[in-house]
């Protein structure tokens, strides 16, 4: 509520009566008393029945008291954002968790084939595109054992051959 005692109050800016005087509506700040305050003044040119009243309604309020509900709009929506960014790092991490360790253990399973252990496979790792990356590792490494275990056969073939045609030299030589 108002305080009674300040509602016809004397209004000290020289441009508050040069607008009362001109007529022209608007907003002006001004410091009264040490206190920041804003005045709204609005001409009445007329209200039935008083066609020519030449009036000027002139609100003046501490500027403090004007602005706080957007001072509170401002904090209500700082604290709305920051508590937002919160949830989202933390979403964000408890969501990559999953993700990377899935990576890692990719990863691992790559150096260990790498180092030449082609008996490694890599667990289940779900149905989405890591999933299928670790079954294509998995396949991957299966057709890397096959293709070793055949070189190493076709290795030992040749040996035999090689030892084969050693020991026909050999027998031809001492024939000879």
């Amino acid at each position: 509520a108002p305080d009674p005692n300040q509602i016809l109050e004397t209004v000290q800016p020289d441009i508050l009566m040069d607008t009362a005087i001109k007529m022209q509506a608007g907003i002006t700040q001004f410091e009264q008393n040490e206190i920041a305050k804003v005045a709204i003044y609005v001409p009445v040119d007329a209200i039935p029945p008083y066609p020519n009243l030449n009036w000027m309604v002139v609100i003046i309020m501490p500027e403090a008291e004007i602005y706080s509900p957007v001072f509170r709009t401002r904090n209500s929506l700082a604290i709305a954002s920051m508590s937002s960014f919160a949830i989202i790092i933390v979403f964000t991490f408890l969501m990559s968790r999953p993700v990377s360790s899935r990576i890692k253990k990719l990863v691992e399973a790559t150096r260990i084939l790498g180092r030449g252990d082609l008996s490694k496979k890599v667990e289940d790792l779900g149905r989405d595109e890591l999933g299928e990356l670790g079954r294509t590792f998995n396949w991957a490494s299966e057709q890397l054992a096959v293709s070793q275990q055949k070189s190493i056969q076709a290795e030992k073939a040749l040996q035999q051959a090689h030892d084969q045609l050693e020991l026909r030299v050999q027998q031809r030589t001492a024939e000879l």
